[in-house]
């Protein structure tokens, strides 16, 4: 189980909420494993292939409809992800604009 040797950009280190709450400390570890970023910016990377097909195919029906669904699932994941990262780092996280930016962008 690798970890980063270092905090994800973005993330709070020494800014931790005083008043924890329940698990916030093992979920800051897992999103800090170097395969957890990995696999958010694959997420994002494929995310944007869709898009880019998307933008290129034109009206086919069933494209249509795997696409309304597929981005609907890409917007609950990355919903999700926010919000555990939220609950994760607390205020803190939202000192970062680029993370201000991606949630803006997500929600």
């Amino acid at each position: 189980e690798q970890t980063l040797p270092h905090r994800a950009a973005g993330t709070p280190s020494d800014d931790a909420p005083s008043d924890e709450l329940p698990y916030r400390c093992q979920i800051r570890r897992f999103l800090e494993q170097i395969w957890v970023e990995k696999a958010t910016i694959a997420l994002v990377l494929v995310y944007m292939l869709l898009v880019l097909i998307d933008l290129v195919i034109e009206d086919v029906a069933a494209w249509s409809t795997f696409f309304l669904y597929t981005d609907f699932t890409f917007l609950c994941v990355f919903v999700a992800e926010h919000s555990i990262r939220f609950y994760a780092y607390g205020l803190p996280y939202l000192r970062f604009v680029m993370n201000v930016f991606d949630a803006v962008v997500v929600f």
